[in-house]
């Protein structure tokens, strides 16, 4: 109850943060100069995908790793690499390891959330962009409404534009 009340007390802030970055990114002229924003053809991504560590969630893990194996097939299809997966929650894990891959286990995260961490995995993310090693970065995870409903989301985190805000 108390987590669901600090996710239901951040969204206002949250849809009013993105409303500021939607203005402030569609009101600059010209490129934005940053190497997060570098725009380039797709050749190779990195999902980062949000499950829960525990099997009693239902349709919640089945529907993000469902959702995972068909964002890598149809990236196969179109002759892109999907170079890693960044499993957050130990479902997301067994289902990479599943479709052959060895990601690094970041299930802790969800058992001792906390700032550092996850701003590692940020940061790692940014510098493989920042070099090229990936083109894009994807989160695909379930957006909380209430209760009885979260939204299966699909969103790039990398590269970052008007489009993106």
């Amino acid at each position: 109850h108390s987590a669901q009340k600090a996710i239901e007390s951040m969204r206002p802030y949250e849809t009013r943060l993105n409303r500021i970055m939607g203005t402030f990114v569609s009101t600059i002229d010209g490129d934005i100069s940053s190497p997060y924003a570098t725009e380039r053809s797709v050749e190779r991504v990195a999902l980062v995908v949000f499950t829960s560590n525990s099997s009693l969630c239902g349709a919640f893990n089945s529907n993000v790793t469902k959702e995972m194996r068909n964002t890598i097939a149809r990236y196969k299809e179109n002759g892109i690499e999907v170079v890693a997966v960044y499993p957050l929650g130990r479902k997301g894990l067994e289902a990479a390891r599943k479709l052959g891959r060895q990601p690094q286990d970041f299930s802790q995260l969800l058992d001792r959330p906390a700032y550092a961490p996850s701003a590692e995995i940020a940061q790692q993310l940014m510098d493989q962009f920042a070099r090229g090693d990936i083109d894009r970065v994807e989160l695909i995870y379930h957006h909380f409404k209430s209760a009885g409903s979260q939204v299966l989301t699909k969103e790039q985190f990398l590269q970052i534009g008007r489009a993106h805000v």
